[in-house]
């Protein structure tokens, strides 16, 4: 959703659930992990197609916090 009454901010909230495993030889479907999180996304209105981002989430059960940033571009 737009942010502060600008549509080049956008803001979202996520919910995550599921899991990973480093080998594929047993995987437990009902194994799963819960995260929680926020992220902001930019537009800037000099370049077309650029999306910069920054996403922050919470691991319920590890109650750890992992924040990543990328940008979805084509230059």
């Amino acid at each position: 959703t737009p942010l502060f009454q600008f549509r080049h901010w956008r803001g979202l909230i996520f919910v995550d659930l599921g899991n990973a495993y480093e080998k594929n030889m047993y995987i437990d479907p009902f194994d799963l992990k819960a995260a929680i999180g926020v992220g902001f996304r930019f537009r800037p209105k000099a370049f077309v197609n650029v999306q910069l981002r920054i996403d922050s989430g919470y691991a319920i059960e590890d109650k750890t916090y992992k924040t990543y940033v990328g940008t979805r571009a084509t230059f």
